[in-house]
């Protein structure tokens, strides 16, 4: 059916995105930390911590991106155990957005994390009655 097209082709979007994202959070975003943490003379345990946050949130970031682009698979199948994943796949993402830019506002970059959310959710939500009808 389309719908499940769609949203499968959404998903796949949104997965190749947060992937791509990922990869450019490590690669570009890790020599800024180890610049941060000399230009601020961080103690050893302090850069061991923010050097292992940096690593463990891009491993994170890639593994969902990949998830979702495995996801968008047996969504355009219309499965609807893939569509409750991406439910709840979008919805953390749009989670994490929205409370970020309450540590800090007007935060664009975790716009960006709620834009792909969305980018997951609407066509899951829009598609919701053909989903539940399907097989």
């Amino acid at each position: 059916m389309k719908k499940f097209k769609q949203a499968g082709n959404f998903t796949l979007a949104a997965g190749i995105l947060l992937t791509l994202a990922a990869l450019a959070h490590f690669f570009l975003g890790y020599p800024a930390v180890n610049e941060t943490i000399r230009a601020e003379n961080a103690g050893p345990e302090t850069a061991q911590t923010l050097r292992v946050i940096w690593i463990f949130s891009s491993i994170t970031m890639c593994a969902m991106g990949l998830w979702a682009v495995f996801l968008s698979g047996d969504l355009k199948t219309g499965s609807r155990r893939a569509r409750m994943q991406g439910l709840i796949w979008g919805t953390a993402l749009l989670l994490f957005a929205a409370v970020g830019q309450t540590f800090e506002f007007p935060n664009y970059h975790l716009v960006s994390f709620g834009v792909i959310g969305l980018l997951v959710l609407l066509p899951l939500l829009i598609s919701s009655a053909a989903f539940r009808n399907a097989g």
